[in-house]
């Protein structure tokens, strides 16, 4: 019979609480802030249920924009370089001798 060894520890990201990380739980922290801000100016303003779908959603896209990585990059990096890994390259023939 074949043994294999299968390491225990998959996971390689840190988890502080419910599975996120350090910079997840910051992200958080700072939308949550932005969305306290946004209701203490704009409660005199709005109603409540428009003002509390504006912070909802206010919220959610700074969570959304500071959680999802893609390619190992934040969606904001994704964004901005285009999500493009830009690598130089040689073209070379088959036949070619030159170094």
């Amino acid at each position: 019979m074949i043994k294999v060894k299968i390491t225990k520890n998959i996971m390689r990201k840190s988890s502080v609480a419910f599975g996120l990380t350090p910079k997840q739980m910051l992200i958080g922290a700072i939308g949550c802030t932005i969305g306290i801000l946004e209701y203490i100016a704009l409660k005199n303003v709005l109603s409540t249920n428009v003002l509390l779908t504006i912070v909802f959603a206010t919220i959610a896209i700074v969570v959304f924009f500071g959680i999802v990585n893609i390619n190992g990059l934040s969606l904001i990096q994704f964004l901005i370089t285009g999500g493009v890994d830009k690598r130089p390259f040689r073209r070379l023939g088959v036949f070619n001798t030159a170094l």
